[in-house]
């Protein structure tokens, strides 16, 4: 794993896949989102996988990496 931050699965539901920040004192997932995001197309086998987070305030985030710049964008999550 690249990713620095501390997180954990919840659940996949076809091409996405929800995480957890569990913000133990380590960067938090919004800091170190290009890794995690990384790290879920391959822990999950998907390159095209959707990455869905909770973060610490219990907001759940998409996280969409700009094809441009590689940064990580942020969109309010709708179910």
């Amino acid at each position: 794993m690249r990713s620095r931050s501390d997180w954990e699965f919840i659940r996949q539901e076809g091409d996405v896949v929800f995480i957890r920040d569990l913000n133990l004192g380590n960067i938090s997932v919004t800091n170190d989102a290009e890794e995690v995001y990384t790290d879920c197309q391959e822990m999950y086998g998907n390159p095209d996988c959707r990455v869905v987070y909770c973060d610490s305030e219990g907001d759940w985030c998409e996280i969409v990496i700009d094809e441009i710049t590689q940064r990580a964008l942020f969109y309010a999550w709708r179910a």
